[in-house]
C-alpha cells in the first residue's frame, strides 16, 4: 500500500524572494525580475506587491514600469538562482538523502522510513520549511501527497508556510479542487476548449480516458493530458532512484520544470548549461563518460521537440558537453510557445577514453584545455557568450 511521504516544498516567486532575503530592504519594496533591464526585456518573476500594482509575469519591461514606477527591477541571474537551490537541497538533505530539485523553485523529498526521526511527512514538511525560512530567510510552501504531481499540485494551492496534506484515498476529492489550467502543457486554445466540454478541474479531466483525449484534442495534445493526470505515467522520487539503480547506470539525465511563466530564451540557455553542468558532475562522480547527448523541450501545447548528437568519444567535460548541446539547442528552439520543460539526457557511458597511453597525449591535453577555456568563458561573461561570440565572428 502506497504511503503519503512525497513532500514538494515550493518558494513562492523564487527569483524575486531571493532578493528581498538578500536585501532586508527590499522587504516590503515591489520586486521585479526580469531577463534585461531595458524596455523589450521580459518580467520572469515578481513578488505580491508589484502584482497588485498591475505587474504580470511576460509584460515587457517598460510596461511594468508605467503600471508600477517605483519598482525595484533586477536582471535574472542563474548563477545566483543555483546557489540558493543548492542551499535549499542542503536543507533538505538534512531531513532524508531521497530530495530532488524539480525546477528552482522546488524540491521533493520521500520521507519514507523517517518517521521515527522527524514523525509524519506533515511534521517533517513543516520543519524543512522552518529551516528554510529561518536559516534562508525565504518564504515556503509544502504539499504532502502519495504522488509526486499531487505533492506538486497541493504546494501551490496553499499560501507561504502552509502545508497541504492529501491523504490516501482523498486524491479524487483534492484534484476536484485543482484549477484544470494548473496541468502542464495546456495551452489557452486547450484550456478554452476544456471550458467547452465544461471541464474546469482535473478531477473531471480525469473521467475521460485516453481515446477520448486524443479525439477531442487530437493524438499530441491528447497523449499529454493524459499522461499530466494518469497515475501510471508518474514517477516517484524512489521509483526514479530504482529505475536508475535496475539499469546499471546506462543512461543520465537532469530536466527542469519552467512553471507557468513565459521565459525569455536568454533564461532558457540558463537553465540548459544548468542542465549540462548537473549531467558533467554526475557523469565525474560515477568516473565515467558519455558518447551521446540528448536535448528535449517539452512545448506548452504538448508538442516535444528533441536532437541527439555523438561527443566523438567518451567525454565527461561540461564545455565539451555544453558546445555540443548548444548546437542541438538551436535546432529545436523554434516556436513561439512557452516551454514547459528541459531535458538534458547522455547515454553509451563508459570510463573515459585515455587512447591506450600511460600519460595524456598532446590532443587529450588540448581538448581538456578547450573545455576549460570554454566553461571559464560561460562563467565569465554568461551562458548565451559563445553564441553571441559565434555570431559576431
Amino acid at each position: 500500500m502506497k504511503t503519503d511521504t512525497l513532500v514538494t516544498i515550493r518558494i513562492p516567486d523564487f527569483e524575486a524572494s531571493l532578493r528581498k532575503a538578500e536585501n532586508d530592504a527590499l522587504r516590503h519594496a515591489p520586486v521585479v525580475v526580469s531577463t534585461s533591464l531595458k524596455p523589450l526585456g521580459r518580467v520572469v518573476s515578481l513578488c505580491d506587491q508589484a502584482r497588485r500594482h498591475g505587474v504580470e509575469a511576460g509584460m515587457h519591461v517598460s510596461a511594468a514600469r508605467k503600471v508600477c514606477p517605483e519598482a525595484v527591477f533586477f536582471v535574472t541571474d542563474r548563477h545566483l538562482n543555483e546557489q540558493f537551490q543548492r542551499r535549499i537541497l542542503n536543507r533538505a538533505l538534512a531531513y532524508t538523502p531521497l530530495v530532488e530539485p524539480a525546477g528552482y523553485d522546488r524540491v521533493v523529498l520521500d520521507t519514507r522510513g523517517t518517521e521515527k526521526l522527524w514523525g509524519p511527512s506533515r511534521a517533517a514538511a513543516a520543519l524543512v520549511q522552518k529551516d528554510i525560512r529561518d536559516g534562508l530567510h525565504l518564504p515556503a510552501s509544502a504539499g504532502v501527497a502519495v504522488e509526486r504531481p499531487w505533492s506538486l499540485l497541493a504546494s501551490r494551492l496553499v499560501g507561504d508556510n502552509e502545508v497541504c496534506h492529501v491523504p490516501p484515498g482523498d486524491e479524487d476529492a483534492f484534484l476536484a479542487r485543482v484549477p484544470v489550467g494548473w496541468v502542464d502543457g495546456i495551452s489557452a486554445k486547450t484550456r478554452a476548449r476544456l471550458l467547452e466540454l465544461n471541464i474546469r478541474n482535473i478531477g473531471q479531466l480525469r473521467q475521460f480516458n485516453r481515446e477520448d483525449l486524443r479525439r477531442q484534442f487530437g493524438p499530441a495534445c491528447g497523449d499529454a493530458l493524459w499522461s499530466a493526470v494518469s497515475p501510471d505515467e508518474w514517477d516517484t522520487v524512489s521509483a526514479m532512484e530504482s529505475r536508475r539503480a535496475a539499469q546499471g547506470d546506462r543512461e543520465v539525465r537532469a530536466e527542469a520544470y519552467m512553471g507557468e511563466a513565459l521565459v525569455a530564451g536568454e533564461v532558457l540557455e540558463g537553465v540548459l548549461g544548468s542542465l549540462v553542468d548537473r549531467v558533467a558532475e554526475s557523469l565525474r562522480a560515477r568516473s565515467m563518460g558519455a558518447a551521446r547527448i540528448k536535448v528535449a523541450l517539452l512545448y506548452a501545447d504538448g508538442v516535444t521537440n528533441a536532437a541527439e548528437g555523438k561527443m566523438g568519444g567518451y567525454v565527461q567535460d561540461a564545455g565539451l558537453f555544453m558546445t555540443v548541446a548548444e548546437r542541438l539547442w538551436r535546432r529545436i528552439f523554434t516556436r513561439r510557445v512557452r516551454v514547459a520543460r528541459i531535458v538534458v539526457e547522455v547515454w553509451k557511458l563508459a570510463p573515459p577514453e585515455r587512447q591506450g597511453t600511460l600519460f595524456p597525449t598532446e590532443e587529450d591535453k588540448h581538448i581538456d584545455q578547450l573545455g576549460q577555456i570554454l566553461s571559464t568563458v560561460r562563467n565569465r561573461f554568461g551562458d548565451n557568450s559563445l553564441e553571441l561570440a559565434r555570431r559576431l565572428g
